[in-house]
């Protein structure tokens, strides 16, 4: 008869032992472990009669987890910031030679760059000077802007602006090797900076040849 006044059922089972007539060392290794009354399964089976189901296999990793480790595969390496990368050494030149002729004048500029022993021509250099570190800067900054612009695009690898420290065309080729790792493409911001660091050359060569051809034609009787 249990502690309520009602009888144990099934005490003629085999092996059935009145619990009253239990140690309490036999009573608490009889209880199941914590990890099976939870049905964890990670307890050990206890010596009695309590018989539990082993608890199904749970991934390590929720879906939330998958999610927030999941990347979209990049498609385009293109952005805005890497063409006007490109551009803003051109444009930096361009726009250069109009703001010295308009802080030096005009004929004071041709001056300085004839002579050799006029202090002034240190301030044009200095000028020329604190004008390149301008663009750098800006150069720079676009670099990081690419940097950022690709990884919101789901470039994992992205190459670094400080390759600029190096030079523009170091960081492009470091920049195009990622961008066709990652998608298959991705060379033509490259190649259209080789194309305009060639192409002076190229016109240079051209007008050196074509201009003397030209006069000598024109002076023959």
């Amino acid at each position: 008869m249990s502690f309520t006044g009602q009888d144990y059922p099934n005490q003629s089972a085999p092996g059935f032992r009145d619990p009253r007539a239990l140690s309490e060392e036999e009573w608490r290794a009889s209880l199941p472990s914590f990890g099976q009354q939870l049905g964890t399964g990670l307890g050990q089976a206890s010596s009695g009669a309590v018989r539990t189901e082993a608890a199904p296999s749970v991934a390590p990793f929720s879906t939330q987890d998958r999610l927030r480790s999941w990347r979209a595969t990049p498609t385009t390496s293109n952005t805005p910031w890497v063409w006007w990368l490109i551009a803003t050494p051109i444009l930096g030149s361009l726009a250069m030679w109009p703001i010295v002729f308009a802080v030096f004048g005009f004929e004071n500029v041709l001056l300085l760059l004839a002579s050799e022993d006029d202090p002034a021509a240190l301030r044009l250099v200095g000028f020329f000077f604190c004008m390149a570190i301008v663009i750098f800067t800006v150069t720079m900054l676009l670099g990081f802007a690419d940097r950022a612009a690709l990884r919101r695009l789901g470039h994992s690898r992205t190459a670094s602006p400080w390759w600029q420290l190096l030079s523009q065309l170091v960081y492009l080729i470091v920049r195009t090797v990622h961008a066709n790792a990652q998608t298959g493409r991705g060379a033509a911001p490259l190649v259209v900076f080789l194309c305009l660091q060639i192409a002076p050359f190229v016109l240079g060569v051209i007008a050196a040849i074509a201009i003397p051809a030209f006069i000598a034609a024109s002076s023959t009787p």
